[in-house]
Formats: structure tokens, C-alpha cells, sequence
């Protein structure tokens, strides 16, 4: 009788043990690939690897946008129990960039909630003062 019990929890263990991680994702890999929006109308494409790596493309439609997107990078680490991204945009060949950081949350409604800084080149020291802008953006998934 012993060995039967002990046998039926070796198969449990082993059930549990390797069909649940062959079925979960970590919620960033499962969530963050995809395109997104935020409330100004700019969509952002993210490509979340399994190193954590994130990449994509920007289409803003504020400031001057372009007629091509801006290609993007960052990172988001899959194996964390945090849920914490950070990416950032090249505009205008270098001119100016910005940086996201922030939380995703992969709900019944995916969201992305970030604070972003826009630095821009101003050309001399006495002008530093004004080449930054602060703000937030959320994302919220786009379905197709």
C-alpha cells in the first residue's frame, strides 16, 4: 500500500511539476508583444524576446512626426516577478530622444503606464536648462 501511494505522488509531482511550466508564460513574454496606443494616437510595436530584450518600432503623432516609424529599444525582464519595462526612441537622426519607463499590467484589459522624458539637443550649455520635457503616457492594446 506504501509503495502505491508513493508511486501516485511521484506521478503528481511529476504532472505538476513539468506540465505547468510547459503550459505558463511568463505574463511579459505573453503580454508586451504586440502593438500598442496611447491616448495621443501614437502606436508603439514591441517584440518581447526571451531575454528580455524588447524591440520595435515608434509611430508617433505628436511633434513632428515622420513618415516612417522610429525603431525602438529596450528591455523587460521575463523572469522577474515584477512587471517593469523601459524602452527608448532615436528621433531625427539623433537630434532628441526619449525614454519609457514604467508597469505593464496583463488583466482583461492589457495597459502599459509610463513616465517619459524628452531630451533634446540644444547645440550649447546655457540652453540645457530647457532641452528636457517630462510626461506620462498609457498604452493601451490595439486589436486587430
Amino acid at each position: 500500500m506504501f509503495t502505491r501511494i508513493f508511486k501516485r505522488l511521484i506521478v503528481l509531482c511529476f504532472i505538476v511539476t513539468f506540465a505547468g511550466n510547459s503550459m505558463a508564460k511568463p505574463p511579459s513574454q505573453s503580454c508586451l508583444s504586440g502593438t500598442w496606443q496611447n491616448e495621443l494616437g501614437s502606436n508603439v510595436t514591441l517584440n518581447h524576446n526571451c531575454d528580455g530584450k524588447l524591440s520595435g518600432e515608434y509611430w508617433s503623432s505628436v511633434g513632428t512626426p515622420g513618415k516612417e516609424p522610429s525603431p525602438l529599444s529596450g528591455f523587460s525582464d521575463p523572469n522577474s516577478k515584477s512587471n517593469t519595462l523601459g524602452f527608448i526612441v532615436s528621433w531625427n537622426d539623433g537630434t532628441s530622444l526619449t525614454t519609457w519607463a514604467g508597469e505593464y499590467f496583463c488583466d482583461d484589459k492589457p495597459t502599459i503606464m509610463t513616465m517619459w522624458i524628452l531630451s533634446s539637443s540644444t547645440g550649447n550649455p546655457e540652453d540645457y536648462w530647457g532641452s528636457n520635457r517630462i510626461g506620462q503616457d498609457i498604452f493601451h492594446r490595439v486589436t486587430t
